[in-house]
């Protein structure tokens, strides 16, 4: 049978949970939230299904399903996604998740990963050492789409 955590602490209802017996406040769990949240799309539209998040303080773990891009043809514009939460000003993360593609033209045998700057969530096709950002060129048909998980710091 399991035995019970010893844990030394203190739940204070107006603080937040305080881990151990140091009451600074960076031992005080004081924000949890989830939501749902629409990866708009920086240049046209898109679908966005199953959008959600988890924040714990200042961590969050973002999934979203991306598909039925409108725009398909601008050579230009990266393809960039609005996250729920905005990274601290003058920091940016890159690699900070999973993504998963269908229907990508031009990424053959190559990773997709995860750059977040801001509030933005850019892809990058990795192939022999050299980071290029994914196009909506690139984007197949309707059928495109992009599956990602991502975990990083907010303010």
């Amino acid at each position: 049978p399991a035995k019970p955590l010893d844990v030394t602490g203190d739940i204070r209802t107006s603080t937040g949970i305080l881990f151990g017996t140091d009451t600074a406040a960076a031992n005080t769990l004081d924000d949890y939230e989830e939501g749902t949240f629409n990866a708009t799309v920086t240049t046209g539209t898109a679908t966005y299904l199953h959008g959600r998040y988890v924040k714990v303080g200042s961590v969050v773990t973002a999934t979203c399903l991306i598909y039925n891009f409108s725009n398909r043809t601008s050579t230009g514009d990266a393809i960039s996604f609005q996250l729920p939460f905005s990274t601290p000003s003058g920091e940016s993360y890159g690699g900070g998740g999973n993504v998963m593609f269908r229907y990508i033209s031009s990424v053959n045998d190559v990773t997709i990963a995860p750059y977040i700057s801001g509030s933005l969530l850019e892809l990058f096709q990795c192939n022999e050492g050299n980071y290029t950002q994914i196009k909506h060129s690139q984007l197949a048909n309707t059928s495109s789409r992009f599956y990602f998980t991502v975990t990083y710091r907010t303010a």
